[in-house]
């Protein structure tokens, strides 16, 4: 029921997601399905193409998360120990924006950069 009721809260962050990034990817091809990684978490692995427009953009980074979605990167998957974390450091940010929302993820990258920047915002 926990679990459920934390799919509701972020359920309208997830529309926005499947629609306006998932679909379109899947659509494009850029992403293909791996299976399900938790109840009501599905995982998509990255690239099929390596010199395509939307692999290029993910540089060095070897996951994504989003509401019910984790993508990761498929270069990843030459070392399987290494996978293993990444989808749990992925998954951990799902589960968070199921007790948190979205909002919290914002407010942690809002932070990130203004540590960078030298400065502190308020929240």
């Amino acid at each position: 029921m926990k679990k459920f009721l934390g799919f509701l809260w972020a359920l309208p962050a997830s529309i926005l997601c499947w629609l306006f990034y998932i679909l379109p990817l899947i659509i494009f091809k850029e992403i293909k399905y791996v299976g399900k990684l938790d109840t009501f978490v599905w995982e998509f692995s990255n690239p099929i193409n390596p010199s395509s427009w939307y692999d290029k953009l993910w540089a060095r980074w070897a996951g994504w998360s989003g509401p019910c979605v984790v993508i990761i990167h498929e270069d990843m998957y030459a070392l399987p120990e290494k996978l293993k974390i990444i989808r749990q450091h992925e998954l951990k940010h799902c589960q968070d924006q199921f007790k948190w929302g979205i909002r919290r993820e914002f407010d942690i990258g809002r932070f990130y950069i203004s540590v960078q920047n030298g400065r502190i915002l308020t929240v």
